[in-house]
């Protein structure tokens, strides 16, 4: 250009398992590009990339606290436990004692000192915010519904709700009854099966799940689902592990 050679540098990212690249042996002396700028990560980006670095996922690791089944919330238990009844009538796990199923189903597992503790995705999904707060402090789950005529929402529900006990599970379900509510028919929701044949339910279904099981609980701005006349948006924290296409 006007007599000048340039030069480009091409710098691919690398994988998920080499994560975070750092300078000056420092761990936290890193940066990530946000559209057309570099800025330096925070303690909870860096904590994010270390966790999925490791060959084993997070969900599925015992958690570091070693909270065991006495911090269950058995209303949560035992409501999945109907559920998954009622999706497979005969399945194997359904006579089992609370502790076995939740052994049987990986949701307890062995720590280093041979006890059985929750995993991190059972943390999650049934215990309280206050005990899922002390694994993700920055656990945050938002749902709002807005109306054309304002930007204010005029129906929110958030994990923070004094309301209900906002742990995933319960979060997936009362926004899932909301999230429906209003589609067209046939639609009959029998716990969280649909006994009709509305396919427009399976995709909002399908996006509320997504969106829920592929967030990064230790980032900011985690879930935010809003709900307008016309449409539903699912925006979460975190980033895939595969490309775009490879996700198409």
């Amino acid at each position: 250009i006007d007599g000048k050679n340039i030069i480009e540098i091409i710098v691919k990212e690398v994988p998920f398992y080499l994560k975070p690249v750092y300078l000056n042996n420092n761990l936290y002396d890193c940066y990530k590009r946000n559209n057309d700028g570099d800025y330096k990560c925070n303690q909870n980006e860096v904590i994010s990339m270390l966790e999925d670095s490791k060959p084993l996922s997070f969900d599925t690791m015992p958690n570091a606290r070693n909270y065991n089944i006495d911090v269950i919330d058995y209303d949560s238990l035992h409501l999945y436990r109907q559920y998954m009844n009622e999706y497979v009538p005969n399945n194997i796990y359904k006579d089992k004692e609370d502790f076995d199923f939740l052994k049987s189903l990986g949701f307890l597992v062995l720590n280093n000192k041979t006890e059985y503790v929750l995993t991190n995705c059972a943390i999650l999904l049934f215990t309280t915010p206050a005990i899922i707060k002390n694994i993700y402090p920055l656990y945050f789950l938002d749902y709002q519904e807005k109306n054309q005529v304002s930007s204010i929402w005029n129906k929110r529900i958030t994990s923070d709700d004094i309301t209900f006990n906002g742990n995933l599970f319960n979060f997936f379900n009362l926004v899932l009854k909301n999230l429906t509510n209003n589609l067209p028919n046939p639609f009959i929701l029998e716990g969280v099966v649909n006994k009709g044949d509305s396919k427009i339910y399976y995709v909002v279904r399908e996006g509320l799940v997504n969106a829920l099981v592929n967030c990064d609980f230790f980032l900011e701005n985690q879930i935010k689902i809003i709900k307008e006349e016309n449409s539903i948006s699912f925006k979460n924290s975190g980033k895939l592990k595969i490309s775009i296409n490879n996700l198409f």
